[in-house]
This record gives C-alpha cells, sequence and structure tokens, in this order.
C-alpha cells in the first residue's frame, strides 16, 4: 500500500466513531507465518473494509505475539483502543483462549469489543477436502481469471463477458460476477 493512501486510511479511520478488526493468522506456501489484518468502519455515512496490513509473524503464533503485534500497529497511528467494537477471527487458540488469547487481551482493554467467529476459516478449511478433479478445476480457473485481470485489456473483455452471462446459461457465473462486477449487487450475494 503506498504511503500516501496509508495515510488517507488512516485518517479517515481515525475520524470514525468506532471501528472493527478481523484478523486471519495463516501460512503461506513457504510456511511463513503471516498475520492478515482487516478494518472495518464508517466514513462519510458509508461502511468500509479495508485491508488493514500484513505482517510476518515470528517463530511463535501465540496470542500475545499477535496482539503485541496488532497494538503495536495501532499505537504508532495514534488509534485508540476504546474505539474498537469489534473482533473478528478464526477459533484458534492463540485468537480466542480464555486467559491469553488476543480476544482476551483486546477485550481487557476495549471492554465494548465483541467477538464474532469468522467465515472465511471455515471455508478455507471446507475447501482443504477437494477430490482432487475438483481442486485442479478451480485452481485453473484461478489461473484464468488472474490472466484475464493482469492487463486492462484483458480486463475489460472478461468484465463484458460476464456482464454477458446468466444464472441459467452458464455455471462460471456467479465466479465472473464476483471478480469482475463487484460493483453490483450479486457481489453480496456471492460473498453471502
Amino acid at each position: 500500500m503506498s504511503e500516501n493512501q496509508k495515510t488517507q486510511q488512516i485518517k479517515r479511520i481515525l475520524e470514525s466513531d468506532y471501528f472493527t478488526i478481523r484478523l486471519d493468522e495463516s501460512t503461506d506456501i513457504t510456511n511463513l507465518a503471516q498475520l492478515l489484518t482487516y478494518v472495518r468502519y464508517v466514513h462519510s455515512k458509508k461502511l468500509h473494509e479495508e485491508f488493514l496490513f500484513c505482517r510476518d509473524l515470528s517463530i511463535r503464533t501465540t496470542g500475545e505475539d499477535i496482539f503485541h503485534m496488532v497494538d503495536s500497529f495501532l499505537k504508532e497511528n495514534q488509534w485508540d483502543w476504546s474505539k474498537c467494537v469489534g473482533i473478528c477471527t478464526d477459533g484458534a487458540r492463540a485468537m480466542t483462549g480464555r486467559f491469553s488469547g488476543l480476544v482476551k487481551r483486546i477485550q481487557d482493554i476495549a471492554p465494548e469489543a465483541k467477538w464474532t467467529h469468522g467465515g472465511i476459516h471455515r471455508e478455507a478449511l471446507a475447501c482443504k477436502k477437494n477430490p482432487a478433479s475438483l481442486d485442479i478445476t478451480l485452481k485453473n480457473a484461478v489461473k484464468i481469471v488472474n490472466l484475464m485481470k493482469a492487463r486492462a485489456t484483458n480486463s475489460r473483455i472478461l468484465q463484458i463477458l460476464a456482464k454477458s452471462l446468466t444464472v441459467n446459461t452458464r455455471p462460471c457465473y456467479y465466479i465472473l460476477k464476483c471478480v469482475c462486477c463487484p460493483e453490483e449487487e450479486l457481489f453480496r450475494e456471492c460473498l453471502s
């Protein structure tokens, strides 16, 4: 994220009365543990959900380590924990442990923050047991969409194709609509 975009984002969040954070600790293909953090806040009477940061986790991925990483980011940017009203994580012990989990640590300093279990983690778990044929098909679909989205001309062609499809005529309707036409109401259907 460019420095200007980050500055503007932080300014908008500081102006908001409340914010929520969504966190997920994941391991990439090189076995590097990373913390992905998103923020949701209100700006100009509209709800915004944006990527906040992705940082490498140290050797351990305990609730304390994750809390210190998030806390240091908030302190660097003069955020007030008391404005945090929601936390969304998976059900991992490091996140939800009763005594030293991330949620417990945040709720100790932001008692108004309510925890919800994130659905993205469940979807990722469900996809781990895909049959080989479905896995290959999904990987190919992702490769095709990434190829098409990599160049502006390809992206415009893909968007025109997606807009011309209907639910009854093409099985890839929802995938293309979600990828190419997020401004439409259908995008919300894809995510629910």
